[in-house]
């Protein structure tokens, strides 16, 4: 091949890279890219009040836990101790802890006192209080009078939830709480402002007619707010109190 042919060729191979060149500019086409793409983008996590939560395990059984804290010596059990006395001021008015399945757990005095579920001691006049089902922590407190033989309710309440979207929730002692505008009122502190555990006072806050138990969430606030309907949530654990 002469100097005058090889040139034709150089020329011939520019102009065709050109062309295609110019195609893809015009047609917009992009080659394609090498390597591994980016991982989209996660979901925020869902909210503490379950509106947006899906639950991974709808299906598995709740689990119930009876509480002991007290030995029938009336001894703290093994991993409970006293971490606070107030055995100098008398608590009165002692009846049955709604969050027992167990006689001898009580509930006496005010809201204030914060005795809603007190372990009786033999002496019948010391008590050993609980503060959550959470915590291994009593708080030694006495009666005014002995306390007398005290049968457990008949249908008790969970002194403690921990429900599916990981939210413990701690059964209501009395007080002044807020409320929302529709028939629904609370029942557990969940420890948000606006997630508490709800439910209409004939039907209690806890479906538990199979394995799987549910409980409704939802807002409350001071001034009886109107609030979407309660969402259903699954309850992964419920714990009592009890006696050895």
């Amino acid at each position: 091949m002469n100097v005058r042919a090889l040139w034709i060729v150089v020329i011939v191979v520019l102009l065709a890279a050109a062309g295609i060149f110019v195609f893809r500019s015009l047609s917009g086409e992009e080659p394609a890219a090498t390597g591994t793409s980016a991982p989209p983008a996660t979901s925020a996590p869902p909210s503490s009040a379950g509106a947006d939560f899906v639950d991974p395990r709808p299906q598995t059984p709740t689990t119930v836990v009876n509480v002991v804290g007290v030995t029938a010596s009336g001894d703290p059990a093994p991993g409970f101790t006293v971490t606070e006395d107030s055995g100098d001021v008398e608590i009165t008015g002692c009846f049955a802890s709604r969050a027992s399945v167990s006689p001898g757990v009580v509930s006496c005095g005010s809201t204030a006192a914060g005795a809603d579920v007190c372990w009786t001691t033999p002496n019948r006049a010391t008590l050993l209080c609980g503060t959550t089902p959470w915590e291994k922590s009593l708080r030694r407190m006495k009666t005014s009078e002995k306390v007398g033989a005290i049968a457990a309710e008949a249908e008790p309440l969970p002194w403690g939830l921990e429900l599916a979207t990981g939210a413990r929730c701690r059964l209501r002692n009395g007080g002044s709480w807020p409320g929302r505008a529709d028939d629904y009122v609370g029942y557990y502190d969940c420890g948000s402002e606006s997630f508490y555990v709800v439910g209409k006072q004939d039907d209690g806050p806890v479906q538990r007619s199979g394995p799987v138990w549910t409980a409704l969430v939802g807002g409350l606030s001071g001034d009886n707010a109107e609030f979407p309907p309660p969402t259903k949530i699954r309850i992964v654990t419920a714990y009592f109190a009890a006696r050895a």
